[in-house]
């Protein structure tokens, strides 16, 4: 059954809140930078089917002994993997609140294994900075529609050899505008998979890119493999 969020994300004037939409899920609401960069590793990961915010409601006793509820920041399903719960957090804040979040954390790992899900928190420093800024640099290029002769163009010349870069690839076209295009259309390529580049390095002109092999994928899935 499809639903939506159980709450509405809200800022306590010390972080950030907003939505993304991605090709895996529209106006996805996070509530950290942190979330939004892990929503941002979800949408690319190729095995990754739909991703939920603030999905559930769990029941749990807090350390006064009070029934309360947690809600969990994502519910993901996955091709190839059972489903699984997510929550993110830095690691200093774990560490500040580790008491009042074991029992959220005891119950939500019950409320998931009945149900044949996992549970799993992550921290800032599993999520890859540079990786992350890689594909907000791509989501920008998602919806792009590029054109089909420059893309023919690009994809037989770095079938050739050599040591094909950004920078290079500005260099095959006639005028500013084909200069642009063909820009857009290389990262347009790398975003559907087609071009191939290391994306836990910063994305420059003197990137290497090269044709992409059948198997494998740019995009890494999480935890990155």
């Amino acid at each position: 059954m499809k639903h939506g969020p159980v709450r509405k994300v809200r800022s306590n004037g010390f972080t950030v809140v907003g939505e993304v939409s991605t090709a895996k899920a529209q106006n996805v609401q996070f509530e950290s930078s942190l979330e939004e960069g892990f929503i941002l590793t979800l949408n690319f990961d190729p095995d990754v089917v739909t991703i939920k915010d603030q999905p559930i409601r769990i029941p749990y006793t807090n350390v006064d002994g009070i029934t309360s509820w947690y809600t969990p920041d994502f519910l993901v399903h996955y091709k190839n993997r059972k489903p699984v719960l997510f929550e993110v957090k830095t690691l200093a804040y774990l560490r500040k609140y580790r008491k009042e979040l074991k029992a959220r954390f005891d119950a939500a790992i019950q409320f998931a294994k009945e149900r044949g899900w996992d549970f799993c928190v992550i921290t800032d420093k599993e999520i890859l900075t540079q990786y992350v800024e890689n594909l907000s640099f791509l989501l920008g290029f998602q919806t792009n529609e590029p054109t089909l002769a420059i893309v023919n163009r690009l994809l037989t010349s770095l079938g050739k050899p050599g040591k094909w870069t950004p920078q290079l690839v500005l260099e095959l076209a006639t005028s500013d505008v084909e200069k642009l295009d063909s820009l857009t259309c290389l990262w347009v390529l790398v975003i559907k998979d087609r071009v191939k580049c290391n994306l836990k390095k910063k994305l420059l002109m003197n990137t290497r890119v090269s044709i992409k092999a059948n198997t494998g994928s740019n995009f890494l899935r999480f935890p990155y493999k």
